[in-house]
């Protein structure tokens, strides 16, 4: 939020001093908005006002049934339907384009809702290479040219625009919806949660085993905990690769093809979603990918072991960062898995995601609700109803082992619901053995 403010702030001062007082009134309305938006944010997340009222974290699907209607953070009053979902699955099941069976019919999403007094600023993230760690500026020019967690060179591979969307609406023109088929349009899952918390090196805290460290940030640190808080970004990058397309005259919005990430115009002769009138606007131009950040409660395990090296017919090539990464994609899989089972939590309460430090894994838990539920803190934790780190990697080691002796992963070890579209990564036979290894020596 400081960040934000004083980026305005210093723009709104160079457009004053430049004469240019258009723009300077334009970074005092934005700077107003910031204000607004921050105070609802807040007071729902500390909740002081309920978030149904002041959605947070979750997101609608509205229904467009009158014509002209206009935005409703509530929900259209004159449809039965009421059409809600984390925004974490929102961003994916409800983003333009994308089918929805409820009622016994089929509704398909046509634009992103832009709501009279919401905000929603067009930022920038990027995810570095060589350590997955994202960083979120306002402005692109704001990057810095390395990366704050592991000093590495970025590149522009992994970055681009985005919106936290409020809600999102089908078309008055279906205003009745489609007759349920027997296939249904199945939009690209979002990219995997990644960290924002920067994990500082002395913040980390030995366990019992000796070559590995965790650390913990709670969603909201306590009066006088001075933990780093929790939170983490997830982006909806498009069917395509390409993000979304957003019509600067009416709410329709629709997916990009990948090209359009690197400037390139698209045509589309369209309808005005709340009127079902054609736009007036043929061609779209700028690009947007769907992201979310969250508060929620984090655990990370460092391992100070580093990835072994990969095969010969791999190492030196493109393919070596798809099997280190594959490797602790597995070993983070391995400790959620071990975790729940320690824990007797369902397998949607905790989800994980990774980092890789000069050449070592760091295994990222968190608590899959927005606000933190209590379950990462007690894995690693050395309280009195924590679980020790030990007895988490015995019990990732015993999910390895496989009773089925599979050649990489199955539904009897690794493979399960959340997980199911990583298991083409997953092999538990390099991690076995390295994770045996590192017990032995611990």
């Amino acid at each position: 939020m400081a960040t934000r403010w004083q980026t305005l702030q210093t723009r709104l001062q160079q457009a004053t001093d430049d004469k240019k007082y258009g723009v300077a009134d334009a970074m005092q309305r934005r700077q107003k908005n910031l204000l607004a938006q921050f105070l609802v944010d807040m007071l729902s997340r500390q909740a002081v006002i309920p978030t149904y009222s002041f959605p947070v974290h979750t997101c609608r699907l509205e229904i467009s049934t009158s014509r002209g209607g206009q935005a409703n953070p509530y929900g259209a009053s004159d449809t039965g339907l009421q059409l809600d979902r984390t925004a974490l699955l929102a961003i994916s099941e409800y983003a333009p384009g994308a089918e929805v069976v409820a009622g016994g019919r089929i509704w398909t999403s046509a634009g992103i809702i832009r709501y009279p007094q919401a905000f929603m600023p067009e930022r920038w993230y990027r995810v570095c290479v060589a350590c997955k760690y994202v960083e979120i500026v306002d402005d692109r020019e704001l990057f810095p040219p390395t990366c704050p967690q592991c000093r590495s060179s970025w590149t522009a591979r992994f970055q681009g625009r985005f919106i936290e969307p409020k809600g999102f609406l089908t078309a008055y023109s279906e205003r009745d919806g489609k007759d349920p088929g027997s296939t249904r349009v199945r939009q690209r899952p979002p990219e995997e949660a990644r960290l924002l918390t920067p994990a500082p090196a002395d913040a980390y805290q030995d366990t019992a085993v000796s070559l590995v460290q965790t650390f913990h940030a709670p969603a909201f640190p306590r009066d006088g905990d001075d933990s780093p808080q929790g939170k983490l970004f997830v982006v909806n990058r498009g069917m395509h690769g390409g993000g979304y397309l957003r019509c600067p005259r009416c709410e329709h919005a629709e997916s990009a093809p990948h090209g359009a990430r690197f400037g390139k115009s698209v045509s589309s002769r369209h309808k005005n979603p709340r009127t079902g009138d054609n736009c007036s606007q043929t061609v779209l131009r700028r690009q947007v990918d769907l992201g979310h950040e969250f508060e929620t409660d984090v655990r990370t395990f460092a391992f100070r072991k580093p990835i072994p090296d990969p095969p010969k017919d791999v190492a030196t090539t493109p393919l070596e960062a798809h099997y280190r990464a594959g490797f602790t994609r597995t070993l983070a899989e391995a400790v959620r898995l071990g975790g729940i089972r320690l824990l007797q939590a369902d397998s949607r309460d905790l989800a994980a995601t990774f980092q890789i430090n000069r050449g070592t894994p760091v295994v990222i838990l968190y608590d899959t609700v927005a606000g933190g539920a209590g379950f990462v803190r007690r894995l690693g934790s050395a309280e009195q109803q924590g679980i020790p780190t030990g007895r988490i990697l015995d019990e990732a080691i015993r999910i390895l082992g496989c009773p089925s002796g599979c050649a990489s992963s199955c539904g009897k070890c690794l493979n399960d619901y959340a997980n199911q579209m990583h298991w083409d990564d997953f092999d538990r036979t390099a991690v076995l053995p390295w994770l045996r290894e590192l017990r032995g020596s611990g």
